[in-house]
């Protein structure tokens, strides 16, 4: 999997037939060999970029994505704690008596 900088500064770590391209950040060898690593999917329908916000969040924020690929910090406001991992029904949707959501 070859990296490569180019003239502009854009560092590319290109997949292979077999691997996405992934970017890896290895912590402080004086604690060890971990690492935080982020990998591309296996599959794209297009570029994307994520531009990361200026400044951090605070404690509890998220990231949100606002659908161009612009990240920011927000707050989760009301609504139930956890994720929806199932969702079954003819037309799902929240508050329609004959769906069914599993939550975590």
């Amino acid at each position: 999997m070859p990296a490569i900088i180019n003239g502009d500064g854009i560092f590319t770590a290109e997949g292979t037939s077999t691997t996405q391209g992934r970017l890896r950040l290895g912590e402080d060898t004086d604690n060890g060999t971990n690492y935080v690593e982020l990998q591309a999917p296996a599959s794209v329908a297009s570029n994307v970029t994520f531009t990361l916000p200026s400044a951090d969040g605070t404690t509890g924020q998220v990231l949100q994505t606002n659908g161009s690929g612009a990240l920011s910090f927000v707050s989760i406001v009301g609504g139930a704690q956890g994720f929806v991992t199932q969702a079954t029904g003819a037309n799902v949707s929240p508050g329609t008596v004959n769906d069914s959501f599993a939550l975590i």
